[in-house]
């Protein structure tokens, strides 16, 4: 039973994550900015790197919903740990890695965003 609870909160997770993740690449020009640039063939390095950095921050999304599905998954574990001190130590090293991982999650957010100002010089 618990499993299968898992199961869903896993999916329902995930797509909420890529779906929010898809609705802010369709607001901001999609993964490959266009602009008019697509019939003529005019395309510059800025347009690759624009390409790229798109692509991170859609990863970096997606990423970032996987750590909070391990902060649901830790939390649950230490919930049903029962005072297993086994269960309770497993748990507390899943909620310490996710911080860990949001931790580098929003350092490269950071790096990304201040490599993307810097290429548009501003």
């Amino acid at each position: 039973m618990f499993n299968k609870i898992v199961v869903i909160l896993v999916l329902l997770v995930l797509s909420m994550g890529i779906l929010a993740n898809v609705a802010v690449a369709q607001v901001e020009g999609g993964l490959v900015p266009d602009g008019g640039k697509k019939a003529t063939g005019d395309y510059q390095l800025s347009d690759f790197t624009q390409i790229i950095i798109n692509a991170s921050k859609l990863i970096l999304g997606v990423t970032g919903s996987l750590a909070l599905l391990f902060f649901i998954y830790g939390g649950f574990q230490m919930i049903i740990s029962a005072g297993n001190q086994e269960s309770i130590t497993r748990a507390k090293t899943i909620l310490f890695n996710a911080v860990i991982g949001l931790a580098i999650i929003f350092t490269s957010a950071l790096i990304i965003m201040f490599v993307e100002k810097s290429l548009k010089g501003q």
